[in-house]
């Protein structure tokens, strides 16, 4: 692990400018990693960004993360504009150009000849990032329509791929996937006391601090170790605003939220035999409640979930497309993913993100159930 670190802090110094994102399905814990790399390398001096897929709406709980604000929604944005010239009946001798209302204007000055407007071309290009750099990311297929519209871009450009989870794809070429680590923040927190623990300060020890304890349920699953806690007091001697963190993620529910996962909870049904809970909410559950989907994940972690009698937990709602969505969390030794892989499920080993062909609840309902049960007796 060691010498991989080493590797890493060689890289991230030899680059020019990195890319830095995480799963489209992002979480606190894949945020704040990304959040506090990005600090670190800002204070390295060396040029980086931060672009995920996920739509704004879905991590916006997460918007009290210091260095949120530079998170990017969408790739369009880091591509160059590049401008080929290719004449046909000169030579190029001088290059100069102005700037003009935010714009800026080229002039090309033939050496000999004459320059015709089909002599040049304008496309989008690649972005220029010489390393790209994946956090809590299973694997390049869960970083969405970052990934797919331009797979070239990172076949081509080296990857350093950071994870805790043991269900990562290592598709680096440089992997740091521990998973003796409660969180990947807490794999982020070993990189940068490799570089030095100068390079701490309250952001990115906040960010950290914030990450391992939205992962843990503030340091109350059975995956805690005692390195997790040690790590967690010095961020807090760093500066980490635990307060605030606690504040932004456990004391600050609206209305429509309560309203909603009151409906949740009135719809919650239990399988003792697989110790499976689940419910479901309907598009008028939204309605009346005044909430959306951004408001789900709450419930399963901060209110199913903490009951002992629950192992899996499954929350069915209806998609502003008519389909039915589900997400599926799983408790210690099991893996949500594999329970879920019928549905091409994304997510982690703890919690899958579905969606199912089905419109009806009922149909949706019978088929996740049947599914459990099977791999519950296998």
């Amino acid at each position: 692990m060691l010498e991989t670190q080493a590797q890493i802090i060689q890289q991230i110094k030899n680059a020019k400018r990195v890319l830095i994102t995480c799963q489209k399905n992002a979480h606190l814990d894949s945020l704040a990693s990304c959040v506090a790399l990005m600090m670190l390398l800002q204070k390295l001096g060396i040029p980086a960004e931060i672009v995920v897929s996920s739509l704004d709406n879905h991590i916006q709980e997460c918007a009290f993360l210091p260095g949120f604000k530079a998170i990017i929604h969408s790739a369009v944005a880091l591509k160059t504009l590049v401008i080929s010239v290719s004449p046909k009946h000169a030579t190029i001798g001088s290059l100069s150009y102005d700037r003009s209302n935010g714009g800026v204007i080229i002039y090309l000055t033939p050496a000999s000849g004459s320059l015709e407007e089909s002599d040049a071309k304008i496309e989008l290009g690649y972005p220029t990032h010489d390393l790209i750099i994946t956090c809590d990311t299973p694997d390049l297929s869960s970083l969405g329509p970052l990934y797919h519209e331009q797979a070239d871009f990172f076949y081509r450009t080296p990857i350093i791929n950071i994870d805790h989870n043991p269900a990562n794809d290592q598709y680096g070429q440089i992997n740091h996937v521990d998973i003796t680590a409660v969180s990947t923040t807490e794999v982020i927190f070993q990189l940068i006391d490799a570089f030095g623990e100068q390079h701490f300060d309250a952001d990115i020890a906040t960010a950290l601090l914030a990450g391992m304890i939205a992962k843990t349920q503030s340091f109350k699953t059975p995956s805690v170790t005692p390195r997790a806690l040690v790590i967690a007091s010095e961020l807090v001697q760093h500066g980490a605003r635990r307060d605030e963190i606690i504040d932004h993620l456990y004391r600050q529910r609206d209305l429509s939220t309560l309203r909603l996962w009151g409906r949740v909870l009135a719809r919650l049904q239990y399988d003792p035999e697989s110790e499976f809970v689940w419910s479901a909410v309907r598009r008028d559950d939204f309605q009346k409640a005044g909430a959306d989907e951004q408001h789900l994940p709450g419930v399963i972690d901060e209110l199913i979930m903490s009951s002992p009698q629950v192992k899996i937990a499954v929350l069915l709602y209806e998609r502003s497309d008519g389909k039915v969505g589900g997400w599926l969390k799983t408790g210690p030794h099991l893996n949500a993913l594999d329970l879920a892989k019928q549905w091409s499920a994304e997510g982690s080993s703890t919690l899958a993100i579905f969606t199912l062909s089905t419109s009806s609840f009922e149909e949706a309902e019978q088929l996740v159930r049947a599914a459990i049960k099977i791999k519950s007796i296998t």
